[in-house]
């Protein structure tokens, strides 16, 4: 299993000087599994180049879309993901609905006219629009098990397993919330236990979560706890705060690392950085 970071920042874009070594591109996650099958987690800003690499491949690109919600950083790039408008791709994409707002519906009424110059219905690749708000599935060769996250409205992570290779994408997620209660710690726990890769949100360190507890966003301690306590492999800090210079996510990441060594955990530690790639295990 192949993993790439095309976004990793959280809530809006922040290119610059500042932002450089972590990027300043909105969530979007590759995952190739072994038999080359292509899974794209969001699709944030960072997805345009995912799609512009993906359009200087041969052959026509076959994808499966898991969306984790539709807030605007997660599904603000795709009107410029190019293979969209080439003839013969297939997508298929799939995210939680519950409320009147179907998955379908959101990526046509994102692209209407008064806020795109060119409509969905106009796009030449082949759509299949799946409603999955609990449960598990499979795509290929990988089983997919989806989990609610506490943050507003309909948001879900999803665990991705490939024979023994696992990775579990939580992002917009605070364990600790105390106004978003749609999933408990421990069932948390249970979900990410043992991956070999947990990408979770840690916008907030723990002083600045104290003034946005509300939000649904976790600080780093509370991934940590979450990430300690599962017992994961590799952790990634993720959805970086748009106000976060390299240097703040850069302490961010020392911190978690001594963190996890006075827990005595054997975890490898890192921030997810834009055009970082890796093979799990």
């Amino acid at each position: 299993m192949k993993i790439r970071f095309w976004g990793t920042r959280g809530s809006i874009a922040s290119p610059g000087p500042e932002t450089i070594k972590y990027g300043g591109n909105t969530s979007c996650l590759e995952v190739r599994l072994a038999n080359g099958k292509l899974i794209i987690l969001d699709a944030g800003t960072g997805i345009r180049k995912l799609g512009i690499k993906l359009f200087q491949e041969p052959g026509p690109v076959k994808a499966t879309f898991l969306i984790t919600h539709a807030h605007w950083d997660h599904i603000e790039g795709f009107p410029y993901f190019q293979p969209a408008y080439v003839e013969g791709s297939k997508f298929s994409v799939i995210g939680c609905h519950r409320a009147s707002k179907k998955i379908e519906s959101i990526f046509y009424n994102m692209m209407e006219g008064v806020y795109f110059p060119v409509l969905f219905e106009e796009l030449k690749a082949e759509f299949d629009f799946k409603d999955f708000c609990k449960g598990e599935f499979d795509v290929g060769d990988a089983h997919i098990t989806v989990l609610p996250t506490n943050h507003p409205g309909d948001t879900q992570a999803y665990k991705i397993r490939e024979n023994n290779i696992s990775i579990v994408y939580m992002t917009d997620n605070d364990p600790y919330s105390p106004i978003f209660q749609k999933i408990s710690f421990s069932r948390m726990a249970e979900f990410c236990a043992d991956v070999d890769l947990l990408v979770h949100d840690t916008m907030f360190t723990k002083e600045e979560w104290e003034m946005f507890r509300t939000w649904g966003h976790s600080s780093v301690d509370a991934a940590l706890d979450l990430a300690t306590k599962a017992g994961v492999k590799r952790f990634a800090l993720f959805h970086h705060d748009p106000e976060h210079s390299d240097q703040k996510v850069d302490q961010m990441v020392r911190y978690s690392r001594e963190f996890i060594k006075e827990k005595n955990c054997d975890i490898r530690c890192f921030g997810a950085q834009e055009g970082m790639e890796f093979e799990l295990p």
